[in-house]
């Protein structure tokens, strides 16, 4: 299986001058792209992933100063994607100076329209003419950058961990074939793997999903390679910063779009997937009255008496929802489940600071971090009181589709918390 692999791009109108950095890198067994710069037959469409772009700052054969600026813009666009958010640009060029002007063009026409890069370097052609060795040194310079070697570095750990987790299974799996066959090999190697998901995700999970049942199992093997590797790439970019003292991001709503990243799972999943966060319809009549048949309220008396406790509060809840919280281990190994959901509300951050200022009781759970729903930075409130059973055959149906779900770290932390909650002990006690 071939894969697209952007890291390192070398562009320009001169092949001879691709070949002499493609070369070293090749020869140490680096993978990289290159083109030879063409304004006419162009590639389909910008590149992703990239992380060190060579470009040579001069494109083209004629034209003045401008114009040549403006063509190696058209090629910074055509060859390197906007959502490019961490790429080194190294110009290959005999005039270093031109770079400054390159600047002032950019900044001044095309500032959101160019790839930003996170540093610009320059090798300067004249240099190199016929000097291999110096050029050699050179590149080895560059990539001993200490961003340069955070952004190759990271990609690199990774996939040592993947392989040698890999290896450490495969070295266990007897190879009994003669040299040149392999057809018992590739049967042991089918069984131990058939076992390792199922033991992991249970028999009927394991069958059904196997590919995420191995990865699954692979990830603390994974995990031990990637933290067990001792380069310090990121405490040399640090340097002497205090990163202690960082008090805040320089966006503050980084930290909602971290915790979504982090903590909120929005690919594809079965509406009763452990961890679900269902949409409670609040403004449909019948609805609200089997909502009420069943629950004693309509879903907003729900929202306003009962999780807000009739607090006085300038907003209101994004969302009405409802999360699936079965026991981890049922839902690993397939077990039937009574798919229990706890109630609860999506509600800007606004809001819930208005009401951590009110006594809601400790039935109420606040997710203790912020995340992004519908462009807005949002917390989740959940009834620890308040849940349902609705079974497939159930007649009628409270819970709507899936919104998004919650990641399995915070639902441990949360089915910890409701778990110690219905289990709290109390005492008669006169006073």
């Amino acid at each position: 299986m071939l894969e697209e692999n952007n890291s390192i791009i070398i562009v320009d109108d001169n092949p001879d001058d691709v070949e002499k950095i493609a070369s070293i890198f090749l020869n140490y067994g680096i993978g990289c792209r290159t083109f030879v710069y063409d304004s006419v037959e162009g590639i389909d469409k910008p590149l992703e992933n990239v992380k060190l772009a060579f470009f040579d700052i001069c494109l083209a054969t004629s034209g003045n100063d401008t114009e040549q600026i403006a063509i190696l813009c058209d090629a910074l666009k055509s060859y390197v994607s906007l959502n490019n958010k961490a790429f080194v640009l190294v110009f290959w060029t005999s005039k270093p100076e031109f770079i400054e002007s390159l600047k002032a063009y950019i900044n001044d026409r095309e500032e959101n329209s160019v790839p930003k890069p996170i540093a610009i370097k320059c090798i300067d052609k004249n240099d190199f003419i016929g000097k291999q060795e110096a050029l050699i040194q050179t590149l080895s310079d560059l990539m001993s950058d200490s961003i340069v070697r955070c952004l190759f570095s990271f990609e690199s750990e990774l996939k040592n961990a993947a392989n040698q987790s890999l290896y450490d299974v495969l070295k266990f799996i007897e190879f009994p074939d003669c040299w040149g066959d392999n057809k018992q090999y590739i049967n042991n190697i089918k069984e131990v793997f058939a076992k390792i998901a199922t033991e992991t995700f249970g028999a009927q999970r394991g069958k059904q999903n196997p590919d995420l049942a191995i990865k699954e199992a692979f990830a603390p093997l994974f995990h031990h390679y990637l933290c067990n590797n001792d380069k310090k790439v990121w405490k040399d970019l640090f340097g002497d910063m205090k990163i202690d003292k960082v008090k805040e991001f320089p966006d503050t709503t980084v930290v909602a779009k971290l915790n979504t990243l982090f903590h909120i799972d929005t690919s594809e999943k079965e509406n009763d997937s452990r961890g679900s966060v269902r949409y409670i319809e609040r403004n449909d009549r019948d609805y609200s009255e089997s909502f009420k048949s069943q629950i004693g309220h309509t879903p907003n008396e729900w929202l306003h008496s009962v999780l807000f406790k009739n607090a006085k509060i300038n907003g209101d809840a994004l969302e009405i929802v409802a999360l699936e919280y079965s026991a981890a281990c049922d839902y690993s190994n397939g077990k039937k489940r009574t798919h229990r959901y706890m109630f609860g509300a999506i509600v800007p951050v606004e809001v819930a600071v208005q009401l951590e200022k009110v006594n809601l009781g400790d039935a109420i759970c606040y997710v203790p971090f912020k995340f992004m729903y519908e462009e807005k930075e949002c917390m989740l409130l959940l009834h620890f009181n308040y849940s349902i059973n609705e079974e497939g055959t159930c007649p009628v149906k409270l819970l709507g589709n899936r919104l998004f779900s919650l990641k399995s770290e915070v639902m441990n932390w949360i089915c910890d918390r409701h778990a110690n909650h219905i289990s709290r002990i109390g005492i008669t006690s006169f006073r």
